[in-house]
């Protein structure tokens, strides 16, 4: 006896012959339009080849004609759910669970509808209510990984993704979201492990492609991480943040004009991503396009480190008019190091005839106030209320119009007095190795002290430390423990470091904020610095229009401390 048409189509659709079930599925329908099993194995056929309006209008039809099928419900919720109709999957999972409270499958296909809605609490609920139904059941453990993972329970996230993982590796999306918990709990060696095998598995993941370049980035394997940014573009090229992170990463390899495209074509995609504009300001800043330069850094306020440091000031910013005797407030914004290169700008909003209350963090207060009323140096202008108009530190060089043929560079703008000066013959360098381990490229930009081993048994040399932070540990690590002087832990501010460094011939640091004080001091200063150095340093240079007491050890390589080191020494020994 032949089988009948409906066992034909049914055969035929699981072997994967979809054309050949789809003309009996319609065959059967000519016949018999209200035929229930029909419409809904043409919907999942519809479903399967991405027709997902046709396919919600034939489930519906079925489920019309008999709602008692938990399949039907359950099948209409995966097609809305596809089709980003995640209220309507929620509804639909919701009928088939009541007609089949039993099934671990229902209860997990409705967490992931609740996830995508951000229903947390009950989706974590079915989640665990599938487990119960089926412990083994592993995509209940993602969903509950991805509960975890967007209330910010990072460990736990951690446990169910892996579980996730451990029960069905060849899930891409489970080791991709396994791979974010990881990341984010700074196990990036793990991470990458579980991008690697969702790329695996899905050579075309766009998103682990990008992510496990993150990784690659921050590890400083630029190259490594370029050939993932790429791929990711390549399969999705309207990823605003893939071309971002590819041009941070085309400006560590020294490709600036490349990074900068990367930079304006990530802004065809996403204009209104302040990440993106504050990227490309530090570009347009290292290539001296400093007008364009200065309105794009002013996008930072609206990125993710500095919206917490805003403040509604309620008086209006200040654009560069004549000031008349209005009190105006600047704001030292950002590091050390920002803070000294521009307090430059304050005698000229004096000179515009403003009252400046300047604040700044209290190690550079007692400096500051060599350049501003020193009753006007506060920590907290927070509750001040004769303010009348404000500026960010770093917005002043735009406020000005600064370019290259006129930064302000009347120069010492900071002074101190010499408080114990170094009695001997010899020549006086101040060194400093290292910078704040906060600083997201710190391990690019700090040589380490290991390195300037070499030049402390160069004769008719003193040397000097500057380096406040852990200093003397590192000396006595290296067992330079009175070979380099080291007054630090005395110090209590920058007016401190700057008496010691008056009484220095030279200074040598890398990119820290010991390079400004020195500059701004007027101090022969060499700063040691990485392949691709910081915005303000600029490109090609040895020299710097910002300190014109300022020479640049460049290194020749990505990583090449040893002959930054070495030329160093070489200058040094006829440096007089």
């Amino acid at each position: 006896m032949a089988p009948d048409p409906l066992s034909r189509a049914i055969r035929a659709h699981q072997a994967g012959d979809l054309a050949a079930a789809m003309r009996i599925y319609d065959e059967i329908l000519r016949n018999d339009p209200d035929h229930a099993d029909a419409l809904h194995l043409s919907g999942l056929i519809s479903f399967q080849t991405g027709r997902m309006d046709e396919a919600a209008g034939l489930i519906e039809k079925a489920v019309g004609i008999d709602g008692t099928q938990a399949t039907y419900h359950a099948n209409l919720g995966r097609v809305f759910q596809a089709s980003g109709r995640s209220e309507d999957a929620v509804r639909s999972y919701g009928r088939a669970i009541d007609l089949q409270p039993g099934t671990a499958v229902l209860h997990s296909d409705r967490a992931a509808a609740l996830i995508s809605l951000d229903r947390y609490d009950e989706a974590r609920n079915d989640c665990d209510r599938a487990l119960a139904l089926d412990a083994g059941f592993a995509k209940a453990h993602l969903n509950l990984g991805l509960v975890h993972l967007n209330g910010g329970a990072g460990g736990e996230a951690i446990k169910s993704l892996e579980k996730a993982v451990q029960l069905a590796p060849g899930d891409g999306f489970a080791q991709f979201h396994c791979g974010v918990a990881l990341q984010a709990a700074a196990r990036s060696a793990d991470a990458a492990a579980c991008y690697r095998c969702a790329i695996e598995i899905d050579p075309q993941h766009a998103e682990a492609r990008c992510n496990l370049g993150n990784i690659l980035k921050d590890n400083g394997d630029f190259a490594a991480a370029e050939a993932e940014y790429r791929a990711a573009i390549t399969i999705n090229p309207a990823i605003a943040e893939v071309h971002s992170n590819l041009g941070v990463v085309l400006h560590e390899l020294a490709d600036q004009e490349g990074a900068l495209g990367c930079f304006d074509r990530a802004l065809e995609l996403a204009p209104d991503d302040a990440e993106i504009h504050r990227n490309r300001a530090v570009i347009l800043l290292s290539m001296g396009r400093f007008a364009e330069g200065w309105r794009e850094n002013d996008w930072r306020w609206k990125t993710k480190h500095f919206a917490v440091l805003k403040r509604d000031l309620g008086v209006p910013q200040w654009g560069g008019d004549e000031l008349s005797g209005r009190t105006i407030l600047i704001r030292a914004e950002q590091g050390y190091g920002d803070t000294l290169q521009f307090m430059r700008y304050l005698p000229l909003v004096s000179a515009r005839g403003g009252d400046i209350v300047f604040e700044c963090p209290p190690e550079l207060a007692e400096l500051a106030r060599g350049l501003v009323d020193p009753g006007r140096v506060v920590a907290d202008a927070s509750r001040m209320t004769d303010i009348d108009c404000h500026a960010p530190l770093l917005s002043l060089p735009g406020i000005f119009a600064t370019d290259l043929s006129n930064i302000p560079a009347d120069i010492p703008y900071l002074n101190a007095d010499c408080s114990s000066p170094l009695e001997t013959q010899n020549l006086r360098v101040g060194i400093a190795w290292r910078g704040s381990s906060a600083f997201k490229r710190d391990r690019i930009r700090s040589v380490g002290l290991e390195v300037l081993r070499g030049l402390f048994d160069m004769p008719g040399v003193s040397f000097v430390s500057l380096q406040k932070d852990g200093g003397p540990a590192d000396l006595a690590e290296f067992g330079l423990t009175g070979v380099v002087r080291d007054d630090t832990a005395s110090w209590r501010d920058f007016s401190q470091t700057a008496a010691v460094v008056s009484g220095l011939d030279l200074v040598i640091a890398p990119d820290t904020a010991i390079i400004h004080l020195a500059g701004a001091m007027g101090k022969p200063v060499w700063a040691m610095l990485p392949y691709v150095a910081d915005w303000r340093w600029m490109a090609d240079r040895d020299d710097s229009p910002w300190y014109p007491t300022l020479r640049l050890f460049r290194q020749q390589s990505p990583g090449d401390w040893t002959g930054v080191v070495r030329r160093v020494r070489e200058e040094l020994a006829v440096f007089s």
